[in-house]
């Protein structure tokens, strides 16, 4: 094999390589369009938490946010998925967890969503065990979007079961912008 065919078939590889640190999901358009999500998955200690709960230990909880964008036409969206993973059988862990995901584009907030994620984290001892679509929050997407300074961001509020101090914020930092 010449020189140049192996430089080639290297380029294509680290391409490749490259292409699939993105990742991509099914949109509401038709089935040829791509969403590309750009993620702030393992970049940053912010998203992950260890959280004490009374007379069961403690749960180990990760949340990735994401900025989506669609072409054809242009759109975007954010959404967060929650990953825990405890450290003894599940009981009760929390009197509630919501998720708040906001998509911003420059810093100014253009759609904001809140889901109540309680019946999910108190359900399982490990978020494997629970379908995706029962740990993510999304906002709508957004129309006609102009390129360029879009991101994800969002916070967190929990009530541990049990403990008696009412409900915490945890504000996660955001995802890397998207155009």
């Amino acid at each position: 094999m010449s020189r140049k065919r192996r430089i080639l078939g290297s380029l294509t590889a680290v391409l490749a390589v490259m292409a699939s640190l993105f990742v991509a999901t099914a949109g509401p358009a038709s089935a040829g369009d791509i969403t590309w999500c750009n993620s702030n998955r393992s970049s940053t200690a912010e998203n992950y938490h260890y959280i004490v709960l009374p007379a069961l230990g403690y749960d180990r909880v990760s949340i990735d946010l994401c900025a989506a964008r669609q072409e054809s036409p242009s759109q975007r969206l954010a959404f967060g998925i929650v990953d825990w993973n405890a450290d003894m059988t599940r009981g009760k862990a929390f009197n509630s967890f919501k998720l708040t995901v906001r998509l911003e584009r420059a810093d100014r907030v253009e759609l904001t969503r809140t889901c109540d994620l309680t019946s999910a984290l108190n359900s399982k001892s490990t978020s494997s065990m629970v379908p995706r679509a029962s740990r993510m929050c999304k906002t709508a997407w957004f129309k006609n979007a102009p390129k360029y300074k879009w991101t994800s961001d969002g916070v967190v509020k929990f009530d541990i079961y049990g403990d008696g101090k009412g409900t915490y914020t945890w504000n996660l930092r955001g995802s890397p912008e998207i155009y």
